[in-house]
Parts: C-alpha cells; sequence; structure tokens
C-alpha cells in the first residue's frame, strides 16, 4: 500500500492525502458542493493498485458478496465504442491498470494506442452476430458508444438501446456478467437533480431523442440479470484527469463537468469492483 495511505481497521475509515472514504452518514466536500450520503465517494489520484482500493470500498459499502466477484488485474476487457473519446480513454485505462483490452469499433485503426495487450477489432454494434464474437470470452463489457452526429439518431432512433441489447443478449448466452453502461445524467430517475438548462434546452429539446434511447437503454440494463454498473456522468470534457471526482448513487446534484479521463477511470473500476453493481452512478469534477 502506498506509504502515505493509513487503513485504520476498527473505524473502517481509509484516509488517503485529502481523499476521505467512509461509510454511512459520511459528508464529502467538493469545491463549494457538499454530497451528503452513504454512498459518495470522492477519488484521488493516489497510485493505489486498483484492485485494493476497490476491496476497502467494498468492505466500508458492505456490498461485498460471493455472487458479484471482485476482480484483479488482468482481467480481459471488451470495449464496444473504442476508437475515440471516452471509449479511448476507457482503453487507456484498463491498460493502464494491467488488464488485457479488445477495442472494438467500426474504424478501429482511429485508435492511436499500441500495447501488447491490446486487440483492436472492426465491427458494428448494431450487428448482433458482430457483438456476440466480440463479446466471446471477455471478464466484463464497457459501452461507451455513440453517434457521430445529432442526425444519426433521427435516423436510428433506437441507436444506444438496440447495441446494448445485442451485447447483453450475448453476454448471457456466453456466461459474461460485469456490463458498465454509458449514459447521461439526467437520464431515468436522475431527471429531477440535472440543471435546469439540461432540462429545457438537452433533454427536453436538442438532445431529446438521445435521452428517450438513453431512458430504454438503462431499463433493458436493468432488466439484464447481470452484474451491471450504469455510469451518468455530467457534461464530458478533453481536459487531463484530475483524478478527483464525485460519484455517488444518490440522486443529488454533482459537479457539472468531468473528463472523459476521469470517467474512463470510474468506468475500469467498475468492472473491477462490486460497489456499484446493480446502481446508476451521478458523475461529476
Amino acid at each position: 500500500m502506498h506509504k502515505s495511505s493509513i487503513v485504520t481497521h476498527k473505524s473502517s475509515i481509509v484516509t488517503h492525502k485529502s481523499s476521505i472514504v467512509a461509510p454511512k452518514g459520511s459528508l464529502v466536500a467538493y469545491k463549494g458542493s457538499l454530497v451528503t450520503n452513504k454512498s459518495a465517494i470522492v477519488v484521488d489520484k493516489s497510485p493505489i493498485v486498483a484492485h485494493e482500493s476497490a476491496f476497502v470500498a467494498d468492505q466500508l459499502s458492505g456490498t461485498r458478496s460471493e455472487s458479484h466477484p471482485v476482480y484483479a488485474p488482468p482481467m480481459k476487457i471488451l470495449v464496444l465504442g473504442a476508437s475515440q473519446g471516452t471509449g479511448a480513454c476507457c482503453v487507456k485505462s484498463a491498460l493502464a491498470k494491467g488488464h488485457a483490452v479488445t477495442a472494438f469499433s467500426r474504424t478501429p485503426a482511429k485508435l492511436d494506442v499500441t500495447n501488447a495487450a491490446l486487440t483492436k477489432v472492426a465491427g458494428d454494434f448494431h450487428d448482433a452476430a458482430s457483438v456476440r464474437s466480440a463479446v466471446a470470452g471477455q471478464d466484463a463489457v464497457i459501452i461507451t458508444v455513440s453517434p457521430s452526429s445529432l442526425g444519426v439518431i433521427k435516423e436510428l432512433p433506437d441507436y444506444f438501446s438496440r447495441g446494448t441489447g445485442y451485447c447483453i443478449d450475448a453476454m448471457k448466452a456466453q456466461g459474461v456478467k460485469r456490463l458498465v453502461v454509458l449514459t447521461a445524467h439526467g437520464v431515468g430517475d436522475s431527471y429531477p437533480v440535472a440543471s435546469w438548462f439540461q432540462r429545457k434546452f438537452l433533454i427536453g429539446a436538442l438532445l431529446k431523442g438521445f435521452y428517450r434511447d438513453h431512458d430504454l437503454q438503462e431499463r433493458l440494463t436493468r432488466e439484464s440479470g447481470l452484474d451491471f454498473v450504469i455510469a451518468r456522468p455530467t457534461r464530458l470534457t478533453n481536459g487531463k484527469a484530475k483524478g478527483k471526482y464525485v460519484r455517488t448513487a444518490e440522486l443529488v446534484s454533482v459537479p457539472s463537468t468531468i473528463s472523459r479521463a476521469d470517467l474512463a477511470d470510474f468506468m475500469v473500476e467498475a468492472c473491477e469492483s462490486t460497489t456499484w453493481v446493480g446502481k446508476a452512478v451521478q458523475l461529476g469534477g
């Protein structure tokens, strides 16, 4: 364990630099915003081995069970939508944590990453056979697929849900349990905690079709019977990872932006840990 980390077993509190992870009734402060709930965690950029810190979080949350195994590197992780954006960040994060990664997209050559543990696969998220082939032999699947333009959703209104359905079917048929799905803050029951601007101009207007299908995507995920985690980030940026962000399964306000790099850090950890299984997680920072 990192020399500046202190683990106090009896009080179940882990302190690392300025981050505090605490059970029930904890207060987590982040840049003027206060989150009060038992599952909020502020993550810092400490070089703690991912599966070790995940184990500590599981112990604090009390969610660890035999039915939801904690994986340790190297896992085999499939990233759907891996050529750019959040998907590319997930590939880099998973590789950095010691996992073997399959990067799946229409144009995998766009992914400017080379690594002995990386396999690039060309495929179509909306083709069941293509998805089924990619899922075979994996330990976990991350879905980050998104359309290249606003107009795509008009031509394919089930853009997110169709491919997610194919992925769920393939995972169930092949015994792959861990699924991490990217949607958005404001989807489903997080709508009330979205900002006025987001509700009025994005969810209710410009991105109405996206949010409608994300709702269906989340419903399919929840009903899948898999060990799922839904990631709901606020507005994404291309900034560098801060290594510090708010993540909570409670329906509360979180910071209005988060970098794709920090989001990817969470999504890869969600493959490893049981902490967030069965939950939709609000992310900002």
